[in-house]
């Protein structure tokens, strides 16, 4: 999330994830991240809370969802 945030986004690394293993791909990200939990929140440098990190979440998955579809 704090890389994403720097401008540095998931998915502009999915093909190296992909040269490294061809099981991965968006769709399966996320489902992953759907099952992804949000608490307990472990002890962060940086505030976060639970609605931000689950907002984030959502939002992932749903970005990798979109590149899923052809």
């Amino acid at each position: 999330m704090f890389l994403d945030r720097a401008g540095y986004p998931p998915e502009a690394d999915l093909g190296i994830a992909l040269a490294k293993d061809g099981g991965i791909d968006p769709g399966i990200l996320a489902w992953l991240l759907s099952q992804f939990p949000v608490t307990p929140l472990p002890m962060m440098l940086e505030p976060l809370t639970v609605a931000e990190l689950r907002s984030y979440r959502d939002q992932l998955g749903a970005r990798f969802r979109a590149i899923a579809v052809p």
